[in-house]
């Protein structure tokens, strides 16, 4: 496995050298990264609670509940407990960060963002769309996650993480929003 900046051996698919260099910034902080979160609801060890997107990045995808950390956000954790209730109508009695992903966009530099993976698995209220012109929330067992109609990062980190491993990852996407390559650690 190659060896990378932060003297972390990690797992490389198809890097070039342009990608090469935005990996290695995330380890020397040379991007600016916007903050943000995605927090996942799961009921019953069963079933996870993702939203169809009706807007901006991922928009007809599925994808959890969470959006950019604002100034009024004392912590990261403020964000995805805002953001959660904003989306899905609920508020998290509890919280566990399972993953921080970094994510590129060479061509769109301003979607660049570190995002806070959160799971809850107990809340008070009912799931909702709470912003309906925004997202819409949906019910899916946990052995029928609909990666196909996801972002394509999902389908490497989100697997991962409802096997209960925590995850560090960082994905490059195109202009198309294909995804060029990523790396795990």
């Amino acid at each position: 496995m190659p060896e990378w900046p932060n003297g972390t051996a990690s797992r490389a698919v198809g890097l070039v050298p342009t990608q090469v260099q935005i990996l290695s910034a995330a380890f020397y902080g040379g991007v600016q990264l916007i903050n943000a979160t995605v927090c996942l609801p799961i009921r019953n060890e069963q079933e996870i609670s993702l939203g169809l997107k009706l807007q901006k990045v991922g928009a007809g995808k599925y994808n959890g509940y969470g959006g950019k950390k604002t100034d009024a956000d004392k912590t990261i954790e403020d964000t995805a407990r805002r953001e959660l209730k904003e989306e899905a109508g609920i508020e998290a009695e509890d919280l566990e960060k399972v993953a921080e992903l970094t994510f590129y966009w060479p061509q769109k530099p301003d979607w660049n963002q570190l995002v806070h993976v959160y799971v809850t698995r107990r809340w008070k209220g009912e799931i909702y769309a709470a912003e309906p012109d925004k997202i819409t929330p949906e019910w899916h067992s946990l052995d029928k996650v609909p990666y196909d109609r996801m972002m394509p990062a999902d389908q490497h980190w989100l697997p991962k993480v409802l096997k209960g491993e925590y995850v560090q990852a960082t994905f490059v996407y195109n202009a198309d929003n294909g995804l060029e390559s990523f790396v795990f650690g």
